[in-house]
């Protein structure tokens, strides 16, 4: 519990007290005073409450942070073995053959060029019979 929260609550039951008593003996001055300290109390509670809530969303961040930090370093760990994965078998493929290979990769990237290339609309012109 906070330290605002508590002295608040101390505060505010004392105001109280002292407003009771201004009561009971007549002072208006003593209710006066009550009624300010009172309210003072409930003023510093509500702070120390919102100080709690604060500092539980910061820890909620921070644990919600960690865990995504995890997660993408487990998804990076992923990533650089099955990358690993790959090199391992294509590695030995291109050493045996340097220039198939350069062959295939230039093909490759002709066909994905085609299919990048092809996305805007098509427009056929048809002339018309003589």
């Amino acid at each position: 519990m906070d330290d605002n929260t508590l002295k608040g609550g101390a505060n505010s039951l004392l105001g109280k007290t002292e407003g009771a008593a201004g009561d009971a003996l007549g002072d208006t001055q003593m209710q006066a005073r009550g009624a300010v300290t009172e309210l003072k109390g409930k003023a510093q509670q509500a702070l120390g409450s919102a100080q709690e809530a604060l500092g539980q969303a910061a820890d909620q961040a921070k644990a919600t942070i960690a865990d995504v930090t995890d997660q993408a370093k487990d998804a990076y760990q992923r990533a650089s073995a099955t990358a690993q994965s790959v090199v391992e078998k294509v590695d030995p493929f291109v050493k045996e053959s340097p220039y198939l290979a350069l062959s295939l990769t230039a093909a490759a990237g002709v066909v994905i060029g085609m299919l990048l290339a092809g996305r805007g609309p098509k427009v056929i012109y048809v002339k018309p019979a003589p």
